[in-house]
Formats: structure tokens, C-alpha cells, sequence
């Protein structure tokens, strides 16, 4: 069994654009999963994941080295992943649930 790949949030402080970019990389597949058992629409996961991550990208651009020692990046990003994706929920609740769409995400 492979272990679960963690990021050193506190490599943001020596090089922000790549250590992110390697955030992503690790949580975006996580939250894919989670986002579309939620919402049921590809297209629609998509553009939270890209709330998700806009969202942190800009939030961790702004955080000193004080504040990245003191994060749980894991408890940080899955709330920030939730709240945006209920905001999704309550702004779009008329969204026909799309099954049609499971296969493209495992592909």
C-alpha cells in the first residue's frame, strides 16, 4: 500500500509557485472524487476544483512564514474545499444530477 503523498506547506516561503503547484497536484484527486459524489456533474466539479484551488493559491500568497508554520494544511484545504463547494450547493440547487458523467472521471 502506498502512503498518502503530504506537501511541506513551508516550502511556499522558498519557491510559492512550485511547492503549489505540487499542492494541487496532491489534493486535487482527493477532492475530485469527493466534489463530484456531491454534485454529480463533471463539468460542474471542474469549476469548483478551480474555485478550490484559485481561492487557496490566493490565500496562502498572502499568509507570512508565522502563519504557514501554524497551518493544518490538510484541516485547511478540506474546509476550504467544503465551504466552496457548499456555496456551489445553495447557488445552484436546480442542477439536474448528471450520471452520464461517472465514466469520464475515471478515464
Amino acid at each position: 500500500m502506498n502512503p498518502i503523498k503530504t506537501v511541506d506547506i513551508m516550502q511556499l516561503t522558498n519557491d510559492f509557485e512550485k511547492t503549489f503547484v505540487e499542492i494541487e497536484h496532491v489534493y486535487r484527486p482527493r477532492f475530485q472524487n469527493v466534489v463530484y459524489c456531491l454534485i454529480g456533474n463533471t463539468q460542474a466539479t471542474e469549476e469548483i476544483l478551480n474555485e478550490i484551488f484559485s481561492r487557496a493559491y490566493n490565500m496562502l500568497g498572502q499568509c507570512s512564514a508565522i502563519q504557514l508554520k501554524r497551518i493544518n494544511v490538510d484541516q485547511w484545504l478540506c474546509t476550504l474545499a467544503l465551504n466552496v463547494t457548499n456555496t456551489w450547493l445553495s447557488t445552484h440547487a436546480n442542477l439536474i444530477y448528471d450520471t452520464t458523467s461517472l465514466s469520464s472521471l475515471a478515464s
